[in-house]
């Protein structure tokens, strides 16, 4: 419980998403920090579906409490609807609780009113001391229990822990504020709500309403949660790549460096901007996972996923740096912890390091897979 310094029990934390089906958009919902703000309802379904899939998948938790934030009743019953088709021992590891968006008068003809749940979740979410929440077209490719570790990490002033996204330092017309020292993105977000609720008005909806206009007119709730930060720096906490890692701005040549995602693996994958289309790799990605079976072994999924990289021809769409040039080998990158998953602490012998180590030491399959790679 809230101890009265804004600290909090996160044994108590849980996960959440937005599901809307807006009327006023012809059965289109949202879509975080997109130039295509709408996407079709099956899309969202996929996503969903995807997320859900990938989270049981890496993870060891007996079980996962998730709240379905969403605009009716008959939406949370869709996504129940979609959870059935999980095997039954899985199914049974999932949570999903249903709740309300309320949508202040002011934003309810915003184009994704849905949007700005997620600023007031102090207010929607009373019984909650800290929450992480996700947008639905994220895939995990680890154990989705380190997210913990975001909430952990918030100093005794931070309230949200959120990955960079340097996208804002490529946009120019119109500049606008961003926070960090790239701009932020929300499409992971670890959110201390026992903090949020010291603010005034006793959320960052409010708070930030409090400030008056914004210029440029923002285009969604991340542009105004950049504003909003930048001018209160004291209550973020910027977290690498990995936490949630978006081809499309991770890539970009301003983008900061991410040693945590070659050393740890990326978490968190991210498809806002179309990033799991945009590539012969990231569909190679895109596809395993989407069509994943929850019975497969993860030793075949490896399997399957490395076969489908090899045969790709790089000269074709992507060029020889493949779809990410600040990283000497992303797919090791994105693979890394469904090795973890499959070959865990095994030790094998690596030729390619004969000359360093003692005779019969071996090193992991992991670490000389990618040291093929950077010779190759």
């Amino acid at each position: 419980m809230d101890d009265g310094n804004g600290d909090v029990n996160f044994n108590n934390f849980c996960q959440f998403c937005i599901v809307c089906k807006i009327k006023k958009a012809d059965n289109l919902i949202r879509q975080e920090n997109t130039t295509h703000p709408n996407i079709p309802w099956d899309q969202q379904r996929h996503q969903i579906t995807t997320m859900l899939k990938t989270l049981l998948y890496f993870s060891k938790a007996p079980t996962w409490r998730i709240l379905v934030l969403t605009d009716t009743p008959e939406t949370f019953q869709e996504v129940l609807h979609m959870s059935e088709a999980f095997p039954s021992s899985q199914r049974s590891r999932l949570s999903l609780e249903h709740q309300p968006i309320y949508i202040t008068p002011e934003h309810a003809l915003d184009r994704r009113p849905c949007d700005w749940a997620k600023l007031f979740l102090s207010e929607l979410l009373p019984q909650e001391e800290a929450v992480i929440f996700l947008d639905t077209d994220i895939v995990f490719l680890g154990p989705g229990e380190q997210l913990y570790f975001l909430l952990s990490s918030l100093d005794e002033t931070q309230a949200l822990a959120l990955s960079p996204d340097p996208q804002y330092l490529v946009e120019s017309n119109p500049r606008r504020d961003y926070a960090g020292d790239v701009g932020i993105n929300t499409g992971v977000m670890a959110a201390n709500l026992t903090r949020l609720r010291k603010l005034p008005g006793g959320s960052s909806g409010t708070a930030i309403t409090q400030l008056g206009p914004i210029y440029p007119e923002p285009r969604d709730t991340q542009d105004v949660l950049n504003f909003y930060l930048k001018r209160n720096p004291q209550l973020l906490l910027t977290v690498s790549s990995r936490w949630n890692f978006l081809p499309s701005s991770a890539c970009l040549a301003e983008a900061p460096k991410c040693p945590d995602c070659s050393a740890m693996g990326i978490l968190v994958l991210h498809g806002a901007d179309g990033s799991f289309h945009r590539t012969i790799d990231l569909k190679v990605f895109s596809r395993a996972f989407t069509h994943l079976s929850l019975s497969v072994p993860p030793h075949q999924l490896l399997s399957h996923i490395k076969e489908e990289l090899s045969v790709i021809d790089r000269s074709s769409n992507v060029g020889e740096v493949g779809i990410c040039g600040n990283y000497s080998d992303i797919s090791q990158d994105l693979l890394h912890n469904l090795e973890q998953l499959v070959y865990g602490n095994e030790k094998v012998e690596c030729p390619l390091l004969a000359d360093l180590l003692l005779p019969g030491e071996g090193v992991s399959r992991s670490s000389c897979e990618t040291l093929g790679n950077l010779l190759a």
